[in-house]
């Protein structure tokens, strides 16, 4: 019994079959359009048929008509052939959307298509289909992403704004990043990339202190904000920023007072009970000064006004710079006691002070946030800028538990400040000895291109146009690169198709 499909099945009746017989010349341009494309579909209904009981043309007859059509029929028949390809894989563009399923399906419906009407090897034909659609799905993806144009890491825009100067490639991160790095060693470009490195790491140092001065002002009335100009990179911005929160200190307590409570007195035997465990020597130190540099200014009965705790806490900061950044152990863990009577003493003003509590606490927050900043510059005795890392190990080292859970102050905005620009520490004033000794090395006959490649790089790494390219990669597009954008997304099943037909089309 003749099968549904057998009427298909000659030469006769084959509705496209008159367009792809032999040929003995070169074929008119419309007559290899319509050969080619006829070819296509004599091949489709040759793979589908003895599915249904019918029969197409053979194998034999098929590659008689390929050797025809390359033979006499030039680009108009290739580009007939290429044409039916796409109309078989036409019904793939039914699959909506732009996820991972989607791309998936019309994959897969192509690989299923491409071996459906394969008369030969069709797990070839579907393994080929499926990656041609596969191929096209990327394209389309891929002008999508080349229109919106590189895309920052995240919080790369809130680190910028707060004075973080990445690179391009920094900011972009991934691949550009990594390629970035592995170019820094490389001759006449590399010393700029070195360049680029040491402004970051210096924009990393003035951004914390502008972050701590900022922590500080919060809430402070205009008239007693703490402005000290330029932040200079390392220890004279350190420096700024040490005496800026004495002086917002200072200008708080003048209209405070406090008294000496139980709970102020609990806190202070809680240091001397911890004291208890050092040398006699340095436990004495201790205890003599909680007694005479704080104790003995409150009497019983009686508020202590705000000018005498300013010299209180003036005494103590001295004291504690002074044991902090000695070289016996000892005598450091003496500088950190002062520091937390220093702390009981603030805690005891927020309290007994409400109206300036929220003033006091982002002093003392600031005032912490100094003390690590301070531990991470001395990490190094060879630099005196610090590094996200060295302040992450600082911040772990003052509080682990708090470390854990991500809630210290400056722990965040180091965290990123890691991830963006690293933790190494390029040496002041290298970059440009080894850019000018490339350019020598270069000798008289690569002088000029030497030159030009190191001087093109300079210009590249330019502190203006690395921040303009940073600025582009947290910009949103406008109205057309969004129309654009969303038109190359669309694209993506009709050029999913279109690759499949291509590789078909071999």
């Amino acid at each position: 019994m003749a099968g549904p499909w057998e009427k298909y099945a000659t030469e006769e009746s084959g509705p496209w079959t008159k367009y792809a017989g032999p040929v003995d010349e070169i074929m008119p341009t419309g007559e290899a359009l319509k050969r080619g494309f006829g070819y296509e579909m004599s091949k489709a209904y040759a793979g589908v048929a003895p599915m249904f009981g019918g029969k197409g043309k053979s194998p034999e007859e098929l590659a008689a008509e390929e050797a025809a059509l390359s033979e006499h029929g030039g680009f108009p028949a290739s580009a007939g052939r290429f044409a039916g390809e796409a109309v078989k894989m036409a019904p793939t563009m039914l699959i909506p959307g732009a996820g991972p399923a989607a791309v998936l399906g019309r994959v897969a419906g192509s690989a299923g298509l491409s071996a459906m009407m394969e008369p030969g090897d069709r797990t070839k034909a579907a393994m080929i289909g499926g990656a041609g659609a596969l191929g096209g799905e990327a394209v389309g993806a891929g002008l999508s992403k080349l229109i919106r144009g590189p895309v920052a890491q995240p919080g790369v825009k809130e680190s910028y704004e707060a004075g973080l100067r990445p690179s391009f490639a920094q900011a972009v991160g991934g691949g550009v990043k990594r390629f970035e790095e592995t170019m820094e060693s490389s001759p006449l470009i590399g010393p700029a990339i070195t360049g680029q490195q040491l402004r970051s790491m210096e924009s990393f140092n003035t951004s914390t202190v502008g972050k701590i001065l900022e922590d500080l002002n919060r809430d402070l009335p205009e008239a007693k904000q703490i402005n000290v100009g330029e932040i200079p990179a390392g220890r004279e911005g350190f420096l700024k920023a040490e005496q800026a929160a004495k002086e917002a200190y200072g200008k708080l307590t003048e209209n405070t007072s406090g008294s000496m409570t139980p709970e102020f007195e609990s806190g202070l035997q809680g240091i001397r009970d911890l004291s208890k465990s050092m040398r006699p020597e340095y436990r004495d130190q201790i205890d003599s000064i909680i007694k005479h540099s704080l104790e003995s200014r409150f009497k019983p009965g009686e508020r202590v006004d705000g000018v005498t705790i300013k010299e209180i806490d003036s005494e103590l900061s001295n004291l504690a710079g002074k044991y902090s950044n000695s070289a016996i152990a000892d005598e450091r863990r003496v500088g950190d006691a002062i520091l937390e009577t220093q702390s009981q003493l603030h805690n005891m003003m927020e309290l007994q002070n409400p109206e300036y509590a929220t003033q006091l606490r982002n002093a003392d927050r600031a005032y912490f946030e100094i003390r690590q900043l301070g531990k991470a510059m001395t990490s190094s005795v060879k630099d005196e800028l610090a590094t996200p890392s060295q302040l992450l190990q600082a911040l772990r080292a003052k509080d682990r538990t708090g470390f854990s859970r991500g809630n210290l102050p400056l722990q965040e905005y180091a965290e990123t400040a890691q991830k963006l620009v690293g933790n190494r520490y390029p040496e002041s004033g290298t970059a440009g000895r080894l850019q000018a000794k490339d350019v020598m090395a270069a000798g008289a006959t690569g002088f000029i291109p030497g030159f030009a490649a190191a001087y093109a790089a300079k210009g590249l790494y330019a502190p203006a146009i690395q921040d303009f390219l940073v600025r582009q990669t947290f910009k949103e597009p406008g109205l057309m690169r969004l129309m654009a954008m969303d038109a190359a997304k669309r694209t993506s099943p009709a050029l999913g198709a279109a690759g499949a037909s291509s590789t078909l089309n071999r």
